[in-house]
């Protein structure tokens, strides 16, 4: 998913009225890319498979990226509104794409789902879907979607946060580096977004 925002960054230059490419927002996103890889670890990215499918899951993962690029831009030209409107029509439409998917092995038995399954599906479900859903077009609207694509740069940094906070993980000093990385990337980046407003 690191991808995303620098997809983003390059279809909003063609697609987006005031979210041009400057060098220095270029560098910023490039300097948070290269945060992630560095939290990730070049041994995770050699490890990567070349051939059969281990490809066609890898291409799917990029393709999937380059997809919640496109659906950012999207949200961008969509007409003023709501967001909550918005998110709930995504939401229906999603759900009634995914319902016939849910039932084509046959009826799900649902009464052997565990309690706390259940539990975590319905939080996943309504706070970080739906609700998340709304706020993300209220964010395109306000920030415009290459400040929200950089989102995807700060998912890593919260998994670490949460594992030292709730697993008592204790980070590696290559994930503080990381995070220096990636934060600096993100305060480079919305700089030179500030200033290319303002001088258009």
């Amino acid at each position: 998913m690191a991808i995303m925002p620098l997809t983003t960054l390059v279809l909003a230059h063609f697609f987006v009225a005031g979210e041009r490419l400057s060098p220095v927002r270029l560098a910023g996103f490039v300097l948070g890319f290269i945060g992630i890889v560095a939290l990730v670890g070049p041994d995770a990215l050699l490890e990567l498979e070349v051939g059969g499918t281990a490809l066609l899951s890898e291409l799917s993962v990029l393709g999937g990226a380059v997809c919640y690029a496109v659906n950012t831009i999207v949200a961008r030209h969509r007409p003023d509104g709501d967001p909550l409107v918005a998110g709930t029509g995504v939401m229906i439409l999603a759900s009634a794409i995914m319902l016939p998917l849910a039932f084509a092995g046959g009826p799900p038995a649902i009464a052997a789902i565990p309690a706390t399954a259940a539990l975590a599906v319905a939080v996943l479900g309504i706070v970080s879907t739906a609700l998340a859903t709304v706020v993300y077009f209220k964010l395109v609207t306000a920030a415009g979607p290459t400040f929200v694509s950089l989102i995807n740069y700060l998912i890593p940094l919260w998994a670490v946060v949460v594992g030292m906070v709730v697993l008592g993980e204790t980070p590696e000093w290559r994930a503080l580096g990381a995070l220096a990385l990636i934060l600096s990337g993100i305060a480079l980046s919305e700089a030179g977004r500030r200033a290319t407003a303002e001088s258009s």
